[in-house]
């Protein structure tokens, strides 16, 4: 799972965060090595204003599919249903998406910009 904020309008002066959008991606692990790298193995899980995540969180916006690990998804197949489970295996994210997932500030204007390479 992959998670980004984008802006959508130009990202600066005063719409800056007006027209933000957070999107989810995702990527099957149980695919062939060589789908892995096509772009079309990327699917759109979730896309939502930013407004709201920062609103009710992001544990909110996901926990629609929390469903595939306890009650899977059922797909027709030959006239034949079919359920599948999956669970997440990792999540990848920026600076900024990492920061929320864990509860930390998210503002970069001041002091560290990084928690990893603690740059200035």
């Amino acid at each position: 799972m992959y998670i980004d904020d984008l802006e959508l309008c130009k990202p600066l002066g005063c719409a800056k965060k007006k027209h933000s959008i957070t999107a989810v991606y995702f990527q099957l692990g149980n695919v062939e090595q060589k789908h892995l790298s096509a772009l079309r193995s990327v699917l759109v899980a979730c896309i939502t204003k930013s407004a709201y995540v920062r609103k009710y969180g992001l544990d909110k916006v996901l926990e629609r599919f929390v469903f595939l690990q306890s009650e899977g998804i059922q797909v027709n197949i030959d006239r034949a249903f079919k359920t599948f489970f999956g669970s997440l295996a990792t999540v990848s994210v920026d600076n900024l998406a990492s920061h929320d997932i864990g509860g930390f500030w998210g503002c970069f204007n001041s002091g560290r910009i990084c928690r990893f390479c603690m740059a200035s």
